[in-house]
């Protein structure tokens, strides 16, 4: 009992922790992102339609530069525009970790994302010290708002959560659009994919193999899959923090649910 109640006081201590250090620093105003009328597409509810255009491929290699090597992996810090535009300028550019195997390379990739407050990529990077001797690439990428990607004045992952419908909608869309760049990318320069993500990005790279094709493999670990019944419950740290972004007041049931349908893999 007592090493029960011990457990939760140490959830809810560092579940505040994360709500007030980081998705409610400085507790900036919700942002409003797009209406229904102004992108009809975003609220559609249809796959196809959410996650559109499909991306143009870009060369990885155009503009990337060296951090480090070693025996086993080069190190590279990889970036391209996104073609989602925000008002956000640091927001706008796609950042990448590339380890790079030294080993006899077998032409696989492992294209990975990270959770809703990413901080470094140092889960990666111990993955990638167990992958690179084996002959397989690691791919890093943050996520919109996130690390490399989060705009001044604010903290990683605040801009995932801190906002409105529409912008958190905008926000998904936009992360699996820049994901499926990516995966598109070293596909057409021959190298066969495969996803991993962590908590959110498990969320992402669901949600992106169901438009990116030929995917070889794809690794979920502890995935938020039921986005719109946590919505309907109190919730927990990531509930809390996407409420106070769209607001407390109930969500009508039939929206959510056309709106939703592109979230859930």
């Amino acid at each position: 009992m007592l090493r029960s109640l011990t457990a939760q006081f140490v959830d809810e201590a560092l579940a505040n922790l994360l709500l007030h250090r980081y998705l409610w620093f400085r507790r900036h105003a919700p942002v409003r992102g797009p209406r229904p009328e102004g992108f009809p597409a975003l609220f559609s509810g249809d796959l196809a339609e959410f996650y559109a255009p499909v991306p143009a491929p870009v060369d990885l290699m155009a503009e990337r530069t060296c951090v480090r090597q070693t025996s086993e992996s080069t190190v590279w810090d990889c970036s391209f525009p996104s073609e989602t535009t925000t008002r956000w300028s640091d927001n706008n550019r796609v950042w990448c970790r590339h380890w790079q195997t030294q080993a006899a390379d077998r032409g696989v990739t492992l294209v990975g994302v990270d959770g809703i407050v990413q901080l470094g990529t140092r889960w990666f990077r111990r993955l990638a010290t167990v992958l690179n001797p084996r002959g397989v690439d690691v791919v890093a990428v943050d996520s919109p708002f996130n690390f490399r990607r989060t705009p001044r004045g604010y903290r990683p992952g605040q801009l995932i959560v801190g906002g409105d419908l529409g912008h958190q909608l905008a926000v998904i869309r936009q992360a699996v659009l820049d994901l499926w760049r990516v995966i598109l990318s070293l596909q057409q320069a021959g190298r066969r994919v495969g996803l991993l993500g962590v908590s959110y990005g498990g969320l992402l790279s669901l949600l992106t193999s169901l438009r990116a094709a030929n995917l070889d493999f794809l690794v979920a670990i502890a995935p938020p899959l039921d986005i719109l019944g946590m919505l309907k419950k109190r919730g927990g740290t990531l509930v809390r923090g996407v409420r106070r972004g769209i607001g407390y007041q109930r969500l009508d049931p039939q929206l959510a649910t056309q709106v939703g349908r592109p979230l859930v893999p």
